[in-house]
């Protein structure tokens, strides 16, 4: 597998397996489970893309683990030079009242760890965390 973050991750020893679309033979990216979530993720030009982010049982999970979450992501991004930016799709406009707060909930925590929102020539809105604005704070302090 050359993708780094999946080197990264399995020589941490969290195990990474492909995930395809709908369970068709298009691969979407890869996936891998730390603390009570599973994550899929793609690396394109030069980006790590959240595709998907699910908890695997909502009895155990808690804020801190998607704390430590989004502190491993940050930390393996970080230390791979050749990525510039972690970003997801932002959808809040569901019809779940419940999701949508969660959600929401998640969308204003991103934003006080340092995400921004960007919208993309399609019109979709993504939370995007740029790697370099993070590496010279990292160097500064």
């Amino acid at each position: 597998m050359t993708d780094p973050i999946a080197n990264y991750l399995n020589q941490g020893g969290i195990p990474v397996q492909p995930s395809y679309f709908l369970g068709s033979k298009i691969l979407l990216g890869y996936q891998f489970e730390y603390d009570n979530y599973k994550i899929t993720y793609r690396i394109e030009q030069g980006g790590l893309i959240i595709c998907d982010l699910a908890r695997l049982d909502d009895e155990t999970t808690s804020p801190t683990g998607l704390l430590r979450l989004f502190s491993l992501l940050k930390k393996m991004t970080l230390e791979k030079g050749e990525l510039t930016e972690i970003k997801g799709m932002v959808i809040d406009n569901v019809f779940d009242d419940k999701l949508h707060e969660i959600r929401a909930r998640l969308i204003q925590l991103l934003l006080k760890k340092g995400a921004e929102f960007s919208t993309d020539e399609n019109g979709d809105n993504w939370l995007v965390f740029s790697l370099n604005k993070l590496r010279a704070c990292s160097k500064s302090s």
